[in-house]
C-alpha cells in the first residue's frame, strides 16, 4: 500500500496566472489515469495573498481548485486535500508557506495518509483453531512433522576468478 502526494506550490499559481490551467488539468488527468493503482492525494493550489481577493489570478485559482476537486472525485483512489487559506500560514511576501504552515500541512497530510491506509487494510478473517484434532497443511502433510530428504546431494562446485576459462 502506498500514498503519493501531488502538490503544486507558488509556481503552480504562476502557471495558472498565465491561463495554462486547462493544459495542467489535462496532464493531471492523464497522470491520474495512468496511476490508477496508487493512492494519490492531490493538494489544492494555494491562494495568492500578494494579490487582492478579487484578482483574476485568484479567481482562476479558485476555478482550478474546483475543477481539480471534481477530477479527484472521478477517480477511486484519489483524494483531494484543500489547503488552508489562513494568512498566518504564509510568509511575509505572501506566496509560500512559512514554517508554521508547513508543519500544519505536514500534520494534516499525515492524518489523511493514515486514514487512507486504514481504509486500504483488508478485513481480517478469524479462523477457529481446534488443537485436539489432527490438522493438515495445504500440502497434505501434518503440521510439525520434520521431513528429511533422501536425495543425494551434489558437491559444491569450485568458482574460479576468471569464469571464462
Amino acid at each position: 500500500m502506498d500514498v503519493m502526494v501531488f502538490m503544486g506550490g507558488a509556481n503552480g499559481a504562476n502557471d495558472i496566472a498565465k491561463y495554462d490551467s486547462k493544459l495542467a488539468l489535462r496532464h493531471i488527468s492523464n497522470f491520474l489515469n495512468t496511476n490508477s493503482n496508487t493512492n494519490i492525494v492531490v493538494v489544492s493550489v494555494p491562494h495568492r495573498y500578494d494579490l487582492i481577493q478579487s484578482s483574476c489570478v485568484n479567481r482562476e485559482i479558485r476555478s482550478f481548485n474546483r475543477k481539480l476537486s471534481k477530477l479527484a472525485k472521478a477517480h477511486q483512489r484519489v483524494s483531494f486535500f484543500k489547503m488552508s487559506k489562513h494568512r498566518d500560514f504564509f510568509t511575509t511576501h505572501c506566496q509560500h508557506l512559512n514554517s508554521l504552515g508547513k508543519k500544519k500541512l505536514a500534520k494534516q497530510l499525515v492524518l489523511l495518509t493514515y486514514d487512507i491506509l486504514q481504509h486500504e487494510m483488508l478485513p481480517l478473517i478469524p479462523l477457529s483453531w481446534y488443537p485436539d484434532q489432527g490438522h493438515i497443511d495445504s500440502r497434505n502433510h501434518e503440521i510439525g512433522v520434520n521431513r528429511f530428504s533422501t536425495r543425494a546431494k551434489k558437491t559444491p562446485s569450485i568458482k574460479y576468478r576468471d569464469f571464462l576459462l
